[in-house]
């Protein structure tokens, strides 16, 4: 089976790097016949009657883009002179949606979590620091997490938790907000979706499929519709009660359906992981 690995848009503030370890790198834009076939499967999602209702009514008050990237401060030193330098690290880009009024969100952990990406990220700028004759004596890192609702100006979120081993994350905005409802109806093979994301940093994008009839690996809910990097965190909402039934984790490519489709979280597991992090609050 192909796979895009996991979801999360990538661009060289710093340097170039891979995604995951054991995933596949992406570029920022689709090349070649990847962007004839994006640009194909956006073309037909406008052209579905529903879709400006979606993008009204779901997405411009609940889901919004995120830019995720992490900043060492280094001090430095070359023997004789100590100083400080802010190194900052490739930006990872995905989805996410809020759940409570009072600005709780969820994505998924790999756009906001990657340690990986930090390792390199940091190996890489010592390197470049001892071709220079300079020593890193202290490094202290920070997570910067940007939301862009309505592709407005970027708003600071906090993360509150993450499981990195089911690849969701909680984070906390300030203000008030409209929440999506995740569904509680067990049965939803056949069902129609959609899935709403932010494709190679394409804002607010809407595509339409269905839910697969079978789990993936017993435990990820299979959702047949276009899915590409940057859509992590998007929900996937079924259209007859606007409700959320996953979010979007991962793309496996599906040769019955000769696309890219996507894996999700099932809203059991994502009301199960708020309901131990975001105290106070029902889902």
């Amino acid at each position: 089976m192909k796979t895009k690995g996991l979801l999360a848009v990538g661009t060289a503030l710093l340097f170039a790097i891979s995604f995951l370890a054991g995933c596949s790198s992406f570029d920022a834009k689709p090349t070649g016949a990847q962007s004839e076939e994006f640009k194909s499967h956006i073309v037909e999602g406008k052209k579905d009657p529903r879709y400006e209702q979606v993008r009204r009514e779901l997405l411009s008050p609940s889901v919004f883009r995120i830019v995720a990237w992490s900043k060492f401060r280094l001090t430095v030193s070359n023997g004789t002179v100590t100083k400080e330098q802010i190194v900052s690290c490739d930006d990872i880009g995905g989805t996410g949606f809020f759940v409570t009024r009072d600005g709780y969100a969820v994505t998924a952990a790999h756009v906001v979590v990657f340690p990986e990406e930090d390792d390199l990220c940091f190996a890489r700028a010592k390197q470049d620091l001892k071709v220079k004759g300079l020593t890193v004596t202290r490094a202290e890192k920070a997570l910067v997490i940007a939301v862009l609702i309505n592709e407005g100006k970027p708003v600071k979120a906090k993360l509150i938790a993450a499981d990195t081993t089911k690849d969701l994350a909680l984070l906390q905005i300030n203000g008030h907000f409209n929440p999506l409802e995740l569904s509680n109806i067990a049965n939803i093979a056949e069902q129609p979706a959609t899935i709403i994301g932010n494709p190679y940093r394409v804002p607010g994008i809407v595509v339409f499929g269905k839910v697969a009839r079978d789990l993936y690996d017993r435990q990820y809910l299979r959702v047949l519709a276009p899915t590409y990097p940057g859509d992590s965190g998007g929900p996937v909402i079924t259209l007859n009660d606007s409700k959320v039934v996953g979010m979007v984790l991962m793309a496996p490519w599906d040769d019955a359906a000769k696309m890219y489709i996507a894996l999700t979280a099932p809203a059991p597991e994502i009301r199960q992981f708020l309901t131990q992090n975001a105290l106070g609050h029902k889902f």
